[in-house]
């Protein structure tokens, strides 16, 4: 997850936060159709939340939310068309959909927080070493644990997987160390990985992070490091470094 996506995350728990403090004392909507004060501050709120998922889906590298259609439309209609907004449609959205919102929301930015406590470990691990080849099944979080591994390292471009690419080079922001990133998934042959200069990369002294590194086996150099990824039955991942 980028910066940008998880400051967007934010804004929309910070938006729903205050909703649920200026609603706190609503207890329906006839009170609330007579409170001219707390509609339009929720309202306010809701504009916000609607612009900031509007920004987050625009993100490539998103982890898409569910509970955001009637919020996207709100805001919507009060760009486009804010002489029809109803009171209704609007505490409707409060009651109903803003819960769902903060729980996915709050997951994920919990999430992301584990994802980085684990990458700020691995990085105290990683001493001098400069390959690490990724094992796990598609879907295990190789390319999330890579992406929050190179923003820790200070890498501010956007960082996902380069499927199609083969390899994507990062730079660190701090630092100025060259990162390598690459995703073997799509190669048929050897002597595709070889066309790319692979070996040449492992052995250039950069940070190397490679996915589906078994289709390469031969290529790995004799001291790379192998990270495994697993998916355990709660939806938490186990990370084992060798």
């Amino acid at each position: 997850m980028t910066i940008k996506e998880k400051k967007y995350l934010s804004d929309m728990m910070r938006a729903i936060s205050l909703i649920e403090s200026f609603t706190a004392n609503t207890r329906s909507y006839t009170e609330y159709t007579m409170d001219l004060k707390t509609q339009s501050a929720v309202e306010r709120q809701l504009a916000i939340i609607g612009e900031a998922l509007n920004q987050y889906d625009k993100q490539p590298e998103r982890i898409s939310l569910n509970n955001t259609r009637q919020i996207v439309g709100f805001r919507n209609r009060i760009i486009h068309a804010y002489d029809s907004l109803d009171d209704t449609l609007v505490w409707a959205i409060v009651v109903n959909h803003l819960p769902a919102l903060k729980s996915e929301v709050k997951t994920l930015l919990e999430s992301l927080d584990k994802i980085h406590e684990a990458a700020k470990e691995f990085i105290a691990g990683m001493d001098d070493r400069t390959v690490f080849a990724f094992y796990g099944p598609m879907g295990a979080g190789k390319t999330t644990f890579i992406k929050a591994i190179c923003e820790e390292l200070g890498v501010e471009d956007v960082i996902n997987s380069p499927t199609f690419a083969i390899i994507n080079e990062y730079r660190s922001d701090t630092t100025g160390e060259l990162i390598y990133h690459f995703d073997f998934y799509r190669i048929n042959k050897l002597s595709e990985a070889e066309d790319i200069g692979t070996e040449d990369y492992f052995y250039s002294g950069a940070l190397c992070f490679i996915e589906w590194p078994e289709k390469i086996d031969e290529l790995l150099p004799g001291d790379v490091v192998n990270v495994t990824i697993s998916e355990n039955p709660d939806g938490s991942r186990t990370v084992e470094v060798k």
